[in-house]
């Protein structure tokens, strides 16, 4: 046996590869507490707006038909309002 290394082609590879170390992982920094209750305001107010939302909806579908009179302004009333009134609060 020889220790003779195979010819190498022409414009072949000849470097050699470099491996490089991954990244360290980075890590979020924790919340602060000024940050969890700008979230948690955030949250509230988002909750109250769709309530809001879905409030009106209600109110105009069960109020019928334009034909059938005026459509009642503000808030729902009965059981629907105590829901409603629960959910925000």
């Amino acid at each position: 046996m020889s220790d003779r290394k195979p010819p190498q082609r022409p414009g072949a590879d000849t470097h050699r590869r470099v491996v490089l170390p991954a990244p360290p992982l980075s890590i979020a920094p924790e919340p602060h507490a000024a940050d969890l209750r700008g979230i948690s305001r955030l949250l509230v107010a988002a909750v109250a707006g769709v309530a809001d939302i879905v409030e009106d909806m209600h109110r105009n579908i069960a109020g019928g038909a334009p034909i059938l009179g005026a459509q009642p302004e503000g808030r729902t009333r009965g059981i629907t309002g105590l829901v409603y009134r629960s959910v925000r609060g």
